[in-house]
């Protein structure tokens, strides 16, 4: 059951954390490479110290938007999957158990909590690497 919910998660999270990054790049200022070219860089210095160093903000919100659709989707999984594990498990069982609500709206919280921490900690590091972000 974990291999399904590990495919599920990979799934959902894959294409939209590609085409963020790959707008990214597609975003860059061409007279930058133009520049680099022009004081002889060669390709795997354009794509080592240009390419990669102005695609990092787009990486970076590529991994926010993954890692939000990643969390919704691993606890959409728990609540199909049945997992025995797990936040959506907790909430789909207190509701099969007799509807009890202060359970689940917990396990609501909690889900909102973990996601908040989880996209501020990446924020964090960002603003680590990136100085000028």
């Amino acid at each position: 059951m974990l291999l399904a919910q590990l495919f599920i998660v990979a799934l959902a999270v894959f294409l939209p954390t590609v085409v963020t990054v790959v707008e990214g790049v597609k975003g860059i200022d061409p007279t930058i490479v133009d520049a680099a070219r022009t004081l002889g860089a060669r390709t795997h210095q354009l794509l080592t110290k240009v390419v990669l160093y102005a695609s990092i903000p787009a990486i970076f919100a590529g991994v926010r938007i993954g890692l939000g659709i990643g969390w919704a989707s691993i606890v959409a999984a728990e609540l199909i999957g049945g997992s025995g594990t797990g936040l959506g498990y907790f909430i789909m069982t207190m509701y099969e158990v007799g509807g009890r609500m202060p359970e689940i709206i917990s396990g609501i919280i909690m889900i909102g909590i973990i996601g908040f921490l989880m996209n501020e900690g990446i924020l964090w590091i960002q603003h680590r690497v990136i100085r000028w972000a």
